[in-house]
C-alpha cells in the first residue's frame, strides 16, 4: 500500500509540507483575493458585447465604494460601453445578492410603479443591504414625468425591484393630497435586513404649509409609514414645543430610527433647540435634547449640539440593539474650545461618556489627551464603538488617531506619525481618510489611510488597513502594490495599482451599506497602471472560509493514524 511504503520520516515530511501550504498565507492573489469584476467584462443582463467600462469614482456614482454583505457578495455601480450603449443607457447598478452576479437596474430601463415609457434617466449607487438586497435613488424620465414627480427611491425585494416612494405619491400618514414634493434620494444611504429603509421628505399639498412641510418616512414594499413630522408635538418636550426640521435618519436592522430633530415653540432657543430621537415600538424616544446634563461631566456641564464643530454634518447611529451612538458639544463650567465635545453611546446601557476632548487618550503618554473628534462615531451588534479624532500633549502636535472598543476596552488602533504596517521603516501615517473608519460585528476595525516618509510618492500613498481578530492591525492592500487579478491559481495576472476607492463611512449596525462584513471581508475599487479596473473581495483579515477550513481539516486528519488491512 501506498502508506506502507512510506518511510515514517517521509511521511512526516509529507504531512508538515501539506499542512504550511494550508497554513501559509498567500500573498495578495487568488485565495487571498477574489475578483469580483474587471472592465471589459461582459455585463450581465447586457446585449452580448455590452461590456464595463468603468467603476466611477465621480459623477452620479461619486465616491462610493463596493459594498459587501454578510455572505461576502458585493453590490457597485458600474458605467457601460459596447453595441447599442449611448448615453440614455450606459450605466446600471450591479449586485451578487442573488449568488451571481446580476443586473439590479440600468438607465433606459423601465421603472417599476410607473406608467409604460417612464424610465430611469440617473441612477445613485447602491446601498446593499446584509441580506443581499439593493436600495437606490433615481431621477426619472418619459411620458408624464415633470419636475414636480421625476425622483424615487426602489428596491429589490425577492426577485423583483418595487417602488417605495415617488415625488407626487400620496404621502402616508398626511392628509389626502399631500404629496411627497421632493426625496431625500440624493443622500439615500440605508437598507436593513428587512428590505427597509429610511430618508426624509419634504411634502406639498392640500394642509401643507412652512411649518408641517418635511417628514421622516421609512419602510418597503406596500409598508411606507410616516416616523415623524414638521409641526408634531416634540416627544419628551413640554407641550407646544414641536419638529420644524430633520436631520437624515438612520434604520437598524428591526426597523427602529435615529435622526436630529431641530425644535421650535415656548422657551426654545439656540441652546435647547435640537434633540436625538429614536422610535422604539411605534413611540418615538428623546435619547438626548441640548441643555441636557452631559455624562461624565460636572454639574451644569450640558450638551450645546451634536453637529461637529469641524462644520461636518453628524448622525447618531443606532444598532440593532436600539443602542445609540453620537459626537456631541459641550458647554457650561470649566468647558473651553479644549474640552468642549465628546462621543457618547448606550453600548454599555444607560448614555455613558466614551471620550472627551481634554481627557487623557488610551495607548499615549502621560499628559497626551484628546483634542477633538471627527463628526460620528460607529457603533456595532455588541455596543463597541470606534471613532477618528485628533489628540495633543508633550510631544504630540493635534495628531489625527483612530480608536476602537472592539478589544472589549476603548484603545488606540492607528495614529498619525506611527510606522504603517507592512511598509518600510520610517513609512507612517500622514492622515487618515475623513469618514472611512467602519466597525463590524468581531470588533475588527478597517479604514483608509494616507502615507508619508521615504519612497512615498503620489503613486503609492494610500492605503487600506484593518484589524485582525486578535487585534493586530495589518494592510489590506496599498497603491502601487502588484495584485493577481486572475482568480484561477493556475494562471496569473499580474497588475499594478495606481488608485484605490476609499472606504466610506460605515457601520453594518445601523442600516447604512458596508464595505466591510462580521466576517472580516473587505471590498474595494482599484484602478491599474494599464487604464483597467475591478472590484475585489480582500480576504485577508476574514474568519476561515469553507474551502480554508476543509483545506485545514485535511492537513489535521492527515496527521491521524490509519489502520490499513493487509
Amino acid at each position: 500500500m501506498l502508506f506502507s511504503s512510506l518511510s515514517s520520516r517521509t511521511y512526516s515530511i509529507t504531512v508538515t509540507m501539506a499542512c504550511s501550504l494550508c497554513l501559509t498565507p498567500i500573498a495578495q492573489a487568488d485565495g487571498d483575493l477574489r475578483t469580483v469584476v474587471l472592465t471589459g467584462d461582459q455585463a450581465p443582463g447586457a446585449d452580448p458585447g455590452v461590456v464595463f467600462s468603468s467603476f466611477p469614482s465621480f459623477g452620479i456614482g461619486a465616491g462610493v465604494p463596493p459594498m459587501i454583505d454578510a455572505m461576502g457578495q458585493t453590490a457597485f455601480f458600474g458605467q457601460l460601453t459596447g453595441p447599442g450603449v449611448n448615453s440614455t443607457n450606459d450605466d446600471g447598478i450591479y449586485s451578487e445578492g442573488k449568488g451571481t452576479l446580476a443586473e439590479v437596474a440600468r438607465k433606459g430601463d423601465q421603472a417599476p410603479g410607473a406608467d409604460s415609457g417612464v424610465v430611469f434617466s440617473g441612477l445613485r449607487s447602491p446601498v446593499l443591504s446584509a441580506a443581499g438586497q439593493t436600495a437606490f435613488g433615481s431621477f426619472l424620465a418619459g411620458p408624464g414625468v415633470s419636475s414636480t414627480n421625476g425622483i424615487g427611491i426602489y428596491i429589490e425585494g425577492g426577485h423583483s425591484l418595487f417602488e417605495v416612494a415617488r415625488a407626487g405619491n400620496q404621502a402616508p400618514g398626511a392628509d389626502p393630497g399631500s404629496v411627497f414634493s421632493g426625496l431625500s434620494f440624493l443622500n439615500l444611504s440605508v437598507l436593513n435586513t428587512s428590505g427597509h429603509t429610511a430618508f426624509s421628505g419634504t411634502l406639498t399639498g392640500m394642509g401643507v404649509n412652512s411649518t408641517n412641510g418635511i417628514g421622516i418616512y421609512s419602510g418597503g414594499n406596500g409598508s411606507l409609514a410616516e416616523v415623524a413630522r414638521a409641526g408634531d408635538q416634540a416627544h419628551g418636550a413640554d407641550p407646544g414645543i414641536f419638529f420644524s426640521s430633520f436631520e437624515l435618519p438612520l434604520l437598524n436592522a428591526t426597523g427602529q430610527t435615529v435622526f436630529i430633530g431641530v425644535l421650535a415653540g415656548p422657551g426654545v432657543n439656540s441652546n435647547t433647540d435640537s434633540a436625538i430621537y429614536k422610535n422604539e415600538g411605534v413611540p418615538l424616544t428623546e435619547v438626548i435634547r441640548e441643555g441636557n446634563q452631559a455624562p461624565g461631566a460636572d454639574p451644569g456641564v450640558v450638551f450645546s449640539g451634536f453637529n461637529s464643530n469641524l462644520g461636518i454634518s453628524s448622525v447618531p447611529v443606532l444598532n440593532a440593539a436600539g443602542q445609540t451612538a453620537f459626537f456631541g458639544v459641550l458647554t457650561g463650567p470649566g468647558v473651553n474650545g479644549l474640552s468642549n465635545t465628546g462621543i457618547y453611546s448606550e453600548g454599555r446601557g444607560p448614555l455613558t461618556e466614551v471620550a472627551r476632548a481634554g481627557n487623557p487618550a488610551p495607548g499615549a503618554s502621560p499628559g497626551v489627551v484628546f483634542s477633538s473628534f471627527f463628526s460620528d462615531p460607529v457603533i456595532n451588534s455588541t455596543g463597541q464603538t470606534a471613532f477618528q479624532g485628533r489628540i495633543r500633549g508633550p510631544g504630540v502636535f493635534f495628531n489625527e488617531a483612530i480608536y476602537s472598543e472592539g478589544s472589549g476596552t476603548l484603545a488606540e488602533v492607528a495614529r498619525e506619525d506611527n510606522q504603517v504596517p507592512g511598509a518600510n521603516p520610517g513609512v507612517t501615517f500622514s492622515h487618515f481618510d475623513l469618514g472611512s473608519l467602519v466597525l463590524n460585528g468581531a470588533g475588527q476595525t478597517a479604514f483608509s489611510a494616507y502615507l508619508s516618509g521615504s519612497g512615498v510618492s503620489f503613486a503609492n500613498d494610500l492605503g487600506i488597513y484593518a484589524t485582525t481578530r486578535d487585534g493586530l492591525l495589518i494592510e489590506i492592500v496599498r497603491e502601487g502594490d502588484l495584485i493577481d487579478v486572475n482568480d484561477d491559481p493556475l494562471i496569473d495576472d499580474l497588475r499594478t495599482i495606481s488608485l484605490l476607492s476609499v472606504l466610506n463611512k460605515t457601520g453594518n449596525e445601523d442600516g447604512r451599506a458596508s464595505s466591510f462584513n462580521d466576517h472580516g471581508q473587505l471590498a474595494f475599487r482599484a484602478t491599474f497602471t494599464d487604464g483597467t479596473e475591478g472590484i475585489f473581495v480582500s480576504n485577508r483579515v476574514a474568519i476561515p472560509e469553507p474551502t480554508t477550513a476543509a483545506l485545514l481539516a485535511l492537513c489535521l486528519s492527515a496527521l491521524i493514524p490509519r489502520r490499513h488491512s493487509k
